[in-house]
């Protein structure tokens, strides 16, 4: 394996309006990625922030929690530099009946971190090109499909929309119930790997990726759906940490609501636009949502009024692992 590429780091986003003085780790493999994972002392207490190339003003991506919590700077993980998990040359695990939605398309495996830039050039050397981007490519692949980054075209969807099939590191949960890291190919039932040959690779030692292809398109919100819900109740948990004035304002609406008809109405149509896009993206049931807005509501009250600044046992009791659990 190649030695690790680690050191300080200044940390800025593209306007350098961000900044955070931190520690860079620049894996160059997907092995070295899983050996820094495997340092981690407790995988169940790591956070992550997926970052991008900074394209984001918001302090949300800086390397620290909170923007005065100086103790919690953490490790910026840069995959500019990391190549693919492996050599796959001639689409030897693709299915052959894979459907071509446009004439000519082609599928192309690309490295996560590597920009928008990089790729045109990648593809211009093999005789290829996008159908459609953006003005800008300095944002990362995986930075753009995950912010759902779209081209000029009105007839043309975001660039999430020609992902076939996606390769990941995951952190799951072992028989025993402990965290365990995965190597994963996720993709739709009919998706374009073919089951046979990828497995007979694997049986060979070519790779170590586990196959993911046991979802129907229409399916895929109903299985993830606890993890869509658990990243939208965490990006809320760090938004109220961050602007208390957020949290108040919400307080301040419910009691509106209880003696003025305009404040319930309006109310009523917040609850009712948030309700439809929990529903809209997590695609979970009514039981599940009404479990999230509850968690959340708790989440609201202990926060106003800063139980988790006592040490008593019902603060404990109603605060605790509230980060972990929020969503």
């Amino acid at each position: 394996m190649a030695a690790l590429d680690s050191g300080p780091f200044v940390w800025h986003d593209w306007l350098t309006r961000q900044d955070a003085l931190t520690t860079y780790f620049k894996p160059k493999s997907v092995e070295q990625l899983l050996a820094f994972l495997a340092t981690v002392p407790d995988l169940r207490k790591l956070r992550m922030r997926a970052v991008g190339s900074g394209h984001s003003t918001s302090d949300v991506a800086r390397p620290f929690r909170l923007a005065r919590d100086d103790k919690r700077a953490g490790i910026a993980v840069l995959l500019d530099a990391m190549e693919l998990a492996f050599a796959e040359t001639g689409g030897r695990w693709w299915r052959s009946d894979f459907p071509k939605e446009l004439p000519g398309e082609k599928l192309h495996r690309v490295r996560a971190g590597m920009s928008i830039a990089e790729l045109n050039q990648e593809l211009a050397a093999r005789g290829l090109a996008m159908a459609n981007l953006g003005s800008y490519d300095g944002q990362t692949v995986i930075g753009a499909i995950a912010t759902g980054t779209h081209g000029s075209g009105m007839a043309t969807g975001p660039l999430a929309d020609l992902v076939a099939s996606i390769e990941m590191i995951a952190i799951l949960k072992d028989p025993a119930g402990k965290p365990a890291v995965k190597h994963l190919r996720i993709e739709p039932k009919d998706g374009p790997t073919d089951p046979a040959t990828f497995g007979a690779a694997h049986a060979r030692g070519e790779h170590d990726l586990e196959l993911i292809a046991d979802l129907a398109r229409g399916k895929a919100k109903e299985r993830y759906a606890p993890i869509v819900q658990k990243l939208m109740g965490r990006a809320y948990y760090e938004l109220i940490e961050r602007d208390r004035d957020v949290l108040l304002m919400q307080i301040h609406s419910y009691v509106g609501a209880g003696i003025d008809e305009q404040a319930r109405d309006a109310v009523r149509r917040c609850f009712a636009r948030l309700y439809d896009l929990v529903k809209r993206e997590s695609g979970a049931s009514m039981a599940e949502i009404k479990h999230w807005f509850a968690h959340g509501m708790l989440h609201n009250v202990m926060a106003a009024i800063r139980a988790h600044e006592l040490d008593e046992e019902w603060a404990r009791a109603l605060t605790e692992n509230h980060e972990e659990e929020c969503g």
